[in-house]
């Protein structure tokens, strides 16, 4: 194959077909799944109901009580981290995509750190994308790194004392924060895995329209 096409659909992939052929999609498969996950919880406890709405007290209580708050803990919280994972996977994948069609020397691997931290002093110091770490979406995004970091490490179980991660948990509306012993626990519904994956989608678009508008004025 020609270098000129070769690099041609190099670029394509980097700039385009990645982003407008892939994440986005990606993106949007996850809003279905909590929309899916939210219909099929409220279908199964409306089936454990009456004809008058009122609830059975009978064998298939612990049943309900399953679907109404012990099932929804785990879904949540597997929808959150199975998202931002999708996030450090793709910052990962951009910068790989960007050396590869702007043949940087540095790698992704010469970056101190690991995760959004690698992978944004990356896009900052090699591939000066800097405009999109300069939002409160980014902000956010390190935010939902906190929260991904107790909830991955500890269930979502941290001391009283860590300040940090309570005043991160306060921000954020959709966040509940529980007592257990004498430790706090971090718990959350629907629609805080919407408002993450929402501010997820809105950096990945600042990402793409920055690199895509460098890429422009060379």
């Amino acid at each position: 194959m020609d270098k000129e096409i070769e690099k041609g659909l190099e670029d394509d992939y980097t700039y385009h077909f990645f982003f407008n052929h892939g994440l986005f999609d990606v993106l949007k498969h996850y809003e279905d799944l909590i929309e899916e996950t939210e219909s099929f919880l409220k279908s199964k406890i409306d089936a454990m109901k009456g004809d008058t709405g009122e609830e059975i007290t009978d064998e298939r209580f612990g049943k309900e009580m399953q679907y109404q708050t012990i099932f929804p803990v785990i879904l949540w919280k597997s929808l959150f981290l199975s998202s931002y994972f999708l996030l450090e996977n793709s910052l990962d994948e951009i910068c790989k995509n960007l050396r590869k069609s702007n043949s940087y020397e540095l790698s992704l691997k010469d970056m101190s750190g690991n995760g959004i931290s690698r992978s944004s002093l990356y896009l900052k110091k090699v591939c000066h994308i800097t405009n999109s770490f300069q939002t409160q979406t980014w902000v956010e995004i390190t935010d939902f790194n906190k929260i991904r970091n107790v909830l991955v490490h500890s269930d979502g179980v941290f001391p009283k004392s860590n300040a940090d991660v309570i005043n991160v948990c306060a921000k954020y509306g959709q966040i509940k924060l529980s007592e257990y012993d004498d430790n706090l626990i971090i718990e959350f519904d629907n629609e805080f895995c919407k408002y993450s994956l929402s501010q997820i989608e809105n950096f990945i678009t600042d990402i793409y329209k920055e690199m895509n508008g460098k890429r422009a004025s060379h």
